[in-house]
């Protein structure tokens, strides 16, 4: 008879856990998509402030800000650029950091890819993006002013500027489906404001 409510006992706890896995799961998944939802302009948050510069802002000239706060220089170009906002140390963007190279692949001729440090970087930040072959920039030194200028509080957050430095883009990322439904914003704003699809 022991043995018998020894096992119930262990399968209620185990009935238990299993609920709360997949309460948290439900619960990032709706945070998830609410984000989406917000960044489309579907939903809003009344009484919050939006993190970000409002989309269709027009910003300081990055290229020069960055040209001017660290030692990198960056090309003049009609690309757009997306800057990555990251932690010192990359805490928190383990499933971020290798889809970074495949991302650059396949949009690298349309979008830079510029990694904002929110504080200086360690070394090991320069040594994990040489490792996974990643050829973006990182702007660690002055990294805070440009997060500055773009309003941005919390890391990892992407945000997509064209090249005459509207923000045309934003949204909280931490994976590869994140960059990507930043990238497809990003294609609906244009869209929106050339019919032609053109930048």
């Amino acid at each position: 008879m022991t043995g018998f409510w020894l096992a119930s006992y262990l399968t209620l706890w185990l009935f238990v856990l299993l609920q709360a896995l997949l309460l948290l799961a439900l619960i990032r998944h709706i945070g998830n998509l609410r984000l989406w939802l917000r960044q489309a302009g579907v939903i809003r948050d009344m009484g919050v402030a939006e993190e970000g510069v409002s989309v269709g802002t027009t910003v300081e000239n990055l290229t020069d800000l960055v040209q001017s706060k660290s030692n990198l220089s960056l090309h003049e170009d009609h690309r757009a650029k997306m800057l990555l906002f990251v932690p010192a140390g990359f805490f928190g963007c383990d499933e971020l950091l290798p889809s970074l190279k495949e991302f650059e692949e396949q949009y690298g001729d349309i979008l830079q890819l510029i990694i904002v440090s929110f504080e200086p970087a360690v070394e090991d930040q320069f040594e994990v993006v040489k490792r996974m072959g990643i050829r973006a920039p990182i702007i660690t030194e002055h990294g805070w002013k440009i997060a500055q200028v773009c309003q941005v509080v919390s890391a990892p957050y992407a945000m997509i500027v064209d090249w005459q430095n509207v923000v045309r883009s934003k949204l909280p990322v931490g994976d590869a489906q994140g960059l990507e439904e930043l990238v497809q914003v990003y294609y609906r704003g244009v869209n929106s404001f050339n019919p032609a699809g053109g930048e």
